[in-house]
């Protein structure tokens, strides 16, 4: 056995037993992390000892010592492991003799047994990933980028998570072929936070604190979604999970049973036979419960635009079909591209962004990227994209210093036949004034005042813009959401309209309009 953290690991007992289907079933190995002495005096025997009482590296937290004996260690194949902190029994009332025996009874013929607790907290939420986004914003972002950087494929923000892959606390005793994927894509995670590059945005984000008790870090969250995240993705690894529901529930959650049962069979279906109906009503089912939990806003002026990184469908289905060549101003991570060229299979999508790490990503579905800031971009630089059928913006102008300058280089070499397809949040929004004539403006992630926002256009001074730079509308839709609030506040906005002498009806068509999606060309 060699060294963890200066001490030798005590190794737990482990030799081959009889299982119930005869035979002798592999060794299993299990330990429970000690953070100081009192644990390692108190262990409820069986346990082996991952001594961690130098608390050396505390800022990774658990990864720190089971990464040490993943590293130091030999694993046998056939044999299993795991690493638990010590509140194990006090979260699942589960002790040593039953853990074990329920393993063997269960994991036969399989790779990975599970043991997850509070199963409501998983149920609520699409994946583990929206759920530390609700704990600490920008997690989502941060681990969709160090996924992308070393070219794991998965998009967090359309991935479902049911109560079968979802694990919290590390509480999983698995074989080797679990815990060397599981280490290969922490170790990617462990580069980047290491990374002697202190201008990286991305190491910054996963060394900031949150707001969790110790100003843990974002990374050891990071670290724990991992479970989760490499049994979705590796389908053949064969698990057991332990019956969550037996398991305890947690006290923010707990009281809506019924609830979390349903959304949890929700996903499952979503994940067996996506269909709309299945997403939708467990938007609706766990949107309605987190409010009722006070875990997310209530505040009616929240107006959610669309997940995290998902296509805008409605953009999607205005953008020709069949185009030759599209040149996508702003692409993110390829997610639009994705989408199209799913259909038009012929065509070539070149995507410009100025961060690299969505670059990377984007990289797997557009034809051409480029990492550049469009703002540097001279008219003449537009000269290369000259013979593009179609340009697309997806709530890209919002973003710019100067939108009305980058329309007016397009326009210098836009072919005459060729038409920009957009969409543009409403500044006009009835929720939007109603936070402004309140004074609670805030800028807030997904949202009509999203944080990344430098302007803001109503209806008229979107035409105004597009006008001044030579285009016109060839077609446009507007995207409307009719919350049960927007009754309280349509009448005062058609009342201030009447007392400004303007037309009411103008005045509360245009307040309806969460969103405008065009079609426009060059004059």
């Amino acid at each position: 056995m060699k060294v963890i953290s200066q001490q030798p690991a005590q190794q737990p007992e482990a030799e081959m037993v009889n299982c119930s289907e005869g035979g002798l079933f592999p060794a299993i190995h299990i330990f429970t992390i000690a953070y100081n002495q009192q644990i390692i005096e108190t262990v409820e025997m069986g346990y082996g000892i991952l001594d961690h009482t130098q608390n050396e590296r505390s800022d990774w937290r658990e990864y720190w010592p089971i990464r040490k004996y993943l590293l130091n260690n030999t694993l046998n194949d056939d044999e299993w492991y795991g690493f638990f902190s010590p509140r194990f029994k006090e979260k699942t009332n589960i002790s040593y003799p039953q853990l074990i025996a329920y393993i063997q009874e269960n994991g036969g013929n399989k790779e990975v047994c599970t043991f997850s607790p509070q199963v409501d907290i998983g149920a609520f939420f699409q994946n583990v990933y929206y759920g530390g986004e609700l704990m600490s914003p920008g997690f989502l972002d941060a681990s969709q980028r160090v996924l992308d950087r070393n070219n794991v494929q998965v998009d967090l923000g359309s991935l479902y998570m049911d109560s079968r892959t979802t694990v919290f606390s590390n509480y999983i005793v698995a074989k080797p072929s679990y815990w060397r994927e599981w280490l290969r894509i922490g170790e990617m995670i462990f580069e980047v936070a290491e990374s002697g590059n202190d201008l990286d945005s991305l190491k910054l984000k996963l060394n900031e604190p949150t707001v969790y008790p110790g100003s843990v870090e974002r990374k050891v969250f990071v670290i724990e979604a991992l479970a989760s995240l490499v049994l979705s993705l590796n389908k053949d690894l064969r698990v057991h999970a332990y019956d969550p529901y037996k398991l305890a529930w947690s006290s923010q959650l707990g009281q809506y049973k019924e609830e979390a049962v349903a959304c949890d069979a929700l996903k499952t279906a979503m994940l067996e036979n996506p269909r709309s109906i299945f997403k939708d009503t467990f938007k609706e089912i766990s949107q309605r419960i987190l409010k009722k939990a006070h875990l997310i806003a209530m505040d009616p002026f929240m107006v959610i635009k669309q997940d995290f990184d998902n296509v805008n469908e409605n953009l999607l289905q205005i953008i020709p079909k069949g185009s030759r060549t599209v040149v996508e101003l702003g692409c993110m991570r390829g997610s639009l591209a994705r989408a199209y060229l799913k259909t038009n299979t012929h065509t070539h999508w070149v995507g410009i962004d100025k961060d690299s790490d969505h670059i990377e990503a984007a990289k797997m579905y557009c034809s051409e990227t480029h990492c550049v800031d469009l703002e540097d971009l001279s008219a003449s630089d537009f000269q290369e994209f000259k013979d593009a059928e179609v340009w697309v913006m997806s709530s890209i102008l919002e973003r710019l210093v100067n939108p009305w300058g980058l329309l007016e280089k397009i326009r210098t070499v836009i072919k005459p036949e060729a038409v920009i397809v957009l969409s543009i949040t409403n500044a006009q929004h009835w929720s939007v004034q109603a936070q402004i004539c309140l004074g609670q403006f805030r800028y807030q992630d997904n949202t009509a005042i999203d944080k990344t926002y430098l302007r803001m256009f109503s209806r008229k001074t979107i035409l105004e813009m597009l006008t001044q730079a030579g285009f016109k509308i060839d077609n446009g839709i507007s995207i409307v959401k009719n919350p049960p609030e927007e009754t309280n506040y349509i009448p005062v906005l058609r009342s201030l309209a009447n007392s400004l002498g303007q037309n009411a009806e103008e005045t509360v068509q245009d307040s309806q309009a969460y969103e405008y999606i065009m079609v426009v060309s060059p004059v």
